[in-house]
Parts: C-alpha cells; structure tokens; sequence
C-alpha cells in the first residue's frame, strides 16, 4: 500500500513549469522520487526551478520549449528520450491568458489562446504516444483543464472555450489510445491565483467569484498535489478519460 501513489524513478515531462501550477507540479513529482523533464519560454525561471530541484537531490533536465512551435515539440521528446530512454508522465501544463470584452478579440488572440491550450496539448501528446508505442511502453498524460471549461466566464471567452477543447480532446484520447497502454486524464482546477490573473485578484468580479465557492477560497498550490500524484500513479490504473475537479466544490453550485 505504501507504493500506491508512488512515481519514484519515473520520468515525468511537465510543460509550462517555469510558474504557477506547472511549476509546482515539477516540484511535486521530483520531491516524490520521479525524474523530471521542465520546459516553457522562460529560460531564467527554468535554470532557478532546476536549481532548486537539485538541491533536495532531484533528477532535472532542462529543456526551452515553445508549445506553439510543432518543431519545438518534437526536440522535447527526443532531448528526454535521448536523456532517459523514455517518458512515463506527461503533463501539459503549459498554458496563457488574453481577457478583454468579446468584441475586442482578433484572429491573433484566438491563434494564442487556442495555439497555447489546446493545439499544443494535442501535439505534444501525439509526439509522446508515438514514442511509447513504439517502444511498447505504458504512458499516463495528465492535461490540465479548468472549471472555466463549463461556465460562462467573462471576458475569457476564447480561454474557457479552449479549455473546454482539452476536457473533450482528454475524453477522445483516452478512448483512442487506452488499447495502446496508455492513459489520458486531466485536473480541472477552480480559482487558483497564479501570475496569470494575479492582476484581477483586486476587481470585484474577482471577489464576487470567491463568494461563490462553496469553500470560501481560492485553492492553493498544495491543493493540488495529492491529486496530481493520485492520477500520476498507479493508484489510478483504472481510470482514463476522467475530468477531476479540483475546485472547492465550485463545480457543485446551485443554480
């Protein structure tokens, strides 16, 4: 019982790990034993997050990635590969915010966001599946969706409608690819206060959204690392295709 939520010596991708939840997940799976692949844009954070997983004796491979950038994509996996031989966790994490009024949106704005969230996600997970199957090896990808992903959200229209595009393609995925040993879930976290909307913690709107959660308060990083490492683990070999919310009971509001 005691190796039931255990990752140790596993190899585990986890994108947009330079902040935020991604960043924490890095920490959570290294801390708990599993050799972690960190990658994002930010190169400065990456080399400080990999200076501190080494500290406590972790495994770390740095690598630059933009998720938008399909040949980006594929140099992730070959670089773990090349390093560790193979990848039995992915996390895509990686992930960015544009709110504005619905009618203030462009083309651009929706390549980003849709680009960031989803289509990322997709190729990334496409790029490691592969490799897997080719070696016949067993893969657990864990996506990260939101409670957004449901709900109206104002003025983040084009993030809550690609997040919902992760929750189905985590569906689709785990339908698809369970036959080939692998697994597709994802956490679907409540209001989390993280750099990318630290700027609205002050409006009101903000403030109103706190009052309705069941919980009384944001979720914390620490929150989410029982859940994470559950769905990491073998403690969840049965489960694939699972949306897991994580959210202070935001999702079981009345109406």
């Amino acid at each position: 019982m005691s190796d039931l939520f255990s990752v140790k010596q596993k190899v585990a991708l986890v994108t947009g790990a330079s902040s935020g939840l991604g960043r924490h997940f890095a920490l959570t799976l290294a801390r708990a034993g599993a050799m972690v692949v960190i990658a994002a844009r930010r190169a400065e954070q990456l080399q400080e997050l990999a200076k501190e997983i080494e500290s406590f004796g972790g495994t770390v491979l740095v690598v630059s990635l933009d998720i938008t950038k399909p040949d980006m994509i594929q140099n992730i996996v070959t670089e773990a590969i090349a390093r560790f031989g193979r990848i039995d966790i992915l996390v895509n994490t990686a992930g960015n915010a544009i709110r504005k009024p619905i009618l203030e949106f462009t083309g651009e704005d929706f390549d980003s966001i849709i680009n960031t969230h989803l289509k990322g996600c997709w190729l990334l997970s496409m790029a490691v599946a592969k490799e897997m199957i080719k070696q016949n090896k067993p893969l657990n990808i864990i996506n990260v969706s939101t409670m957004a992903a449901n709900k109206a959200y104002k003025n983040g229209t084009l993030y809550s409608t690609a997040k919902a595009g992760v929750s189905q393609l985590t569906r689709s995925l785990a339908y698809d690819l369970v036959s080939n040993n692998i697994r597709v879930n994802a956490i679907a976290p409540g209001l989390v206060i993280t750099d990318l909307n630290k700027d609205a913690v002050d409006r009101p709107e903000f403030k109103a959204m706190i009052q309705r959660i069941p919980m009384a308060r944001t979720g914390e990083f620490r929150d989410f690392e029982g859940p994470l490492l559950f769905l990491a683990s073998d403690a969840s070999r049965y489960i694939t295709g699972c949306i897991l919310p994580v959210d202070g009971g935001h999702a079981c509001n009345p109406l």
